[in-house]
C-alpha cells in the first residue's frame, strides 16, 4: 500500500497549534502500524520534523501561506509538487491542511484523502477575512476539498458543516476524533498546588480558561462573567488564569481589556506554558471554563476531564459531543448563562466530584491508537482495486 501523505502543513505556523498537533500525535502512532512501511511522507526541505515520526520521507519546496514576498514562485513550487508525485506514485495521496500551503490542489490523476478540521472561517468570515482577495482564496482552496475521495474531519459536528456548507455527501465523509496524550492524568491536588505557586506565583484557587485569542473562543465573554460572579458573589478567594501564548501587541491589548474592567487583580496570563505542565493547571483548577462560540473538536474539554477537572462549556457544535454527560453546558453568546453555570458548578462540591467521575469515563473514548487505526483502515478502503478503478 503506497500511500503520500503530505507532513508540509505541520512545518507551517500551525505546528505548535490544533493542525500540528493533531497530525503530530496521529502520524506517530499511524507510522508505526506495519501498513505503513511503503508510506511516502512529503516533507519541504530543512525539515525539523519531530523524531517520534520516522518513515520515508521526500523533501519538496514549499510556500508557506504567511510568507508573501515570495508568492511568485507558486507556479514552480507546483511544477516541483507534481514532479515528487509522478516519481513515487502513490496510490493514494492524503492532504492533511489545503490552508497551510499558499498553493496546493487536489492532484487529478491520484485519488486523494483531505483532512477539514473545520469551517470556522465561513462561519466567521466578517472576523476571519481581511478582505475580499483572502476570503476568495479561502473558497478556492475548499473548492479543492469536492475532489478528494474522501474527506475526514474530526467530529460528528463538523461533518454536518462540511455537508451542508459544501454540500458533500455522507458517505464521502469520515470521523476521525482527536485523541487525549498520555501526559494527561490528574495530578494530586497538594503537588499541583506547589508547582503552581513556585513557577507561576498562582496560590489561590482559580477557574481555567486555555486556548488562544481568536474570536471563536470567547475572551471578552470569559472575562465578563468572570467578573459578574466574583462581584455578585462577593468571592474574593478566586482569580481567573488564562494560559495562552501572546504575542507583544495581544498581551498590551489584552492587559488593557482587563484594566478596563478593574480586574488586573483578578486575571492572570501566563502566557506560554510548557506541554508538561498543562496537566498540572487542569489538575489545580477549580473547574475549565470554555465558553467557545465554535470548535470543531474542543480538545482542552477531553484534556480537562482527563485530568480530574470539572468542565463548563458551550452547547454549541461540537462541544456537547466532546463534553458528553460529564460537562456542564452554557450559552456562550449570554452572560448571564455562563454565569449560572460558574455557580452551580463552584457552589456544590458534590456535583464536582460527579463531573469529575463523569469526566475521567468520557475522556477515555478519545485516544489517538484508535483514531491512527481508523486513518488506516480509511486508506485501505481506498486502495481497494475496486475503489480505485
Amino acid at each position: 500500500m503506497r500511500v503520500g501523505i503530505d507532513l508540509r502543513p505541520m512545518e507551517s505556523h500551525s505546528k505548535g497549534r490544533g493542525i500540528g498537533y493533531y497530525n503530530l500525535n496521529l502520524f506517530s502512532r499511524v507510522l508505526k502500524n506495519p501498513a505503513s512501511k511503503n508510506f511516502i511522507l512529503y516533507t519541504k526541505f530543512f525539515s525539523d520534523l519531530p523524531k517520534s515520526l520516522t518513515g520515508n520521507f521526500w523533501k519538496v519546496p514549499i510556500v508557506l501561506r504567511p510568507v508573501r514576498a515570495v508568492r511568485k514562485f507558486d507556479p514552480l513550487v507546483w511544477f516541483f509538487w507534481l514532479l515528487a508525485l509522478r516519481i513515487k506514485k502513490p496510490q493514494l495521496l492524503h492532504i492533511t491542511s489545503l490552508f497551510e500551503v499558499y498553493y496546493l490542489s487536489v492532484p487529478k490523476n491520484i485519488p486523494t484523502v483531505v483532512t477539514i478540521y473545520d469551517l470556522i472561517p465561513m462561519l466567521f468570515d466578517k472576523q476571519f477575512f481581511d478582505n475580499e482577495k483572502a476570503r476568495d482564496w479561502y473558497i478556492r482552496r475548499l473548492n479543492q476539498v469536492k475532489k478528494a475521495v474522501k474527506v475526514i474531519t474530526i467530529s460528528e459536528s463538523a461533518k454536518k458543516d462540511i455537508m451542508k456548507i459544501l454540500k458533500i455527501p455522507s458517505n464521502k465523509i469520515e470521523v476521525v476524533y482527536c485523541g487525549i496524550d498520555e501526559r494527561f492524568i490528574p495530578v494530586d491536588k497538594s503537588k499541583a498546588r506547589k508547582i503552581l505557586k513556585e513557577k507561576y506565583e498562582i496560590n489561590q484557587r482559580f477557574v481555567l480558561s486555555v486556548g488562544s485569542t481568536t474570536i471563536n473562543k470567547n475572551i471578552p465573554a470569559i472575562f465578563e462573567s468572570f467578573k459578574v460572579y466574583t462581584t455578585e458573589n462577593q468571592v474574593n478567594d478566586l482569580k481567573l488564569v488564562v494560559v495562552c501564548k501572546l504575542e507583544s501587541q495581544e498581551k498590551r491589548h489584552w492587559q488593557k481589556r482587563i484594566k478596563q474592567l478593574g480586574m488586573e487583580e483578578k486575571i492572570i496570563f501566563t502566557n506560554f506554558v510548557p506541554d508538561k505542565d498543562i496537566p498540572v493547571f487542569y489538575s489545580g483548577a477549580e473547574v475549565l471554563l470554555f465558553p467557545s462560540i465554535y470548535e470543531g473538536f474542543g480538545l482542552p474539554v477531553a484534556e480537562a476531564m482527563a485530568c480530574g477537572c470539572p468542565v463548563i462549556t458551550s452547547n454549541t457544535s461540537s462541544l456537547p459531543e466532546v463534553g458528553g454527560k460529564a460537562a456542564v453546558y452554557v450559552n456562550p453568546l449570554s452572560i448571564e448563562s455562563i454565569v449560572k453555570g460558574l455557580e452551580k458548578v463552584l457552589e456544590d462540591k458534590n456535583l464536582q466530584k460527579k463531573m469529575i467521575k463523569e469526566g475521567l469515563k468520557q475522556s477515555r473514548k478519545f485516544n489517538w491508537e484508535k483514531s491512527a487505526e481508523q486513518t488506516i483502515k480509511i486508506y485501505q478502503d481506498l486502495v481497494r482495486p475496486s475503489v480505485l478503478k
